[in-house]
């Protein structure tokens, strides 16, 4: 959480001059409006946050998102939190810290969802086949591929990618393939 905003953090540190049922009220409507449970609306009709005004409300709440989105990207676990949030007073941080720990799952997986990423490949399986004869030719006398790509897609989702291919087709696709990796290769190098 190293690429944590300045604003953000500062925002958050904020919550040192609530009252604890005003931190757990924030933090649980914060972690509901996160999973779409309810609207940004409820902040402003709640009775245990009317007493802040609305600005400093505003301020709160869009730093503990931030901060709770940027936490839940990187999946920072409960004692890096506690270290960053080391000037709140034990019992406003453990408010938060259970509420993370316990929604932490449900905004990954909300996360996950909203990244767009293609699958990766996990395991190829791959046959050969030698046609003889089809119904068309009386000799075909070619082999033929048969393909599978088992993908995992950001969700964790299994898939796989089934084709067949020429032995010059594959060939191609192998070529393909290994000019991509250099070109990677080549970029990496620039880079580091």
């Amino acid at each position: 959480m190293n690429d944590l905003p300045t604003e953000t953090l500062n925002g958050v540190k904020l919550l040192q001059k609530l009252d604890p049922s005003q931190i757990k009220t924030l933090v649980d409507l914060t972690f509901q409006i996160l999973s779409k449970e309810k609207t940004d609306q409820v902040l402003l009709e709640d009775k245990t946050l009317k007493k802040l005004e609305p600005q400093q409300l505003k301020q709160l709440h869009s730093a503990l998102t931030s901060f709770i989105l940027h936490a839940a990207k990187a999946n920072t676990d409960v004692l890096e939190l506690e270290q960053i949030l080391e000037s709140l007073p034990k019992d406003k941080l453990s408010i938060f810290t259970t509420a993370y720990k316990n929604k932490l799952p449900e905004l990954r997986n909300r996360l996950s969802g909203l990244t767009f990423a293609f699958p990766h490949i996990t395991d190829v399986r791959w046959r050969l086949d030698y046609m003889v004869k089809s119904d068309t030719l009386e000799r075909a006398n070619s082999a033929v591929y048969f393909i599978r790509l088992k993908t995992i897609a950001n969700e964790g989702k299994v898939e796989h990618v089934e084709f067949s291919c020429t032995l010059e087709q594959l060939e191609d696709l192998v070529t393909k393939l290994e000019d991509a990796g250099q070109s990677l290769e080549r970029v990496r190098d620039k880079i580091l």
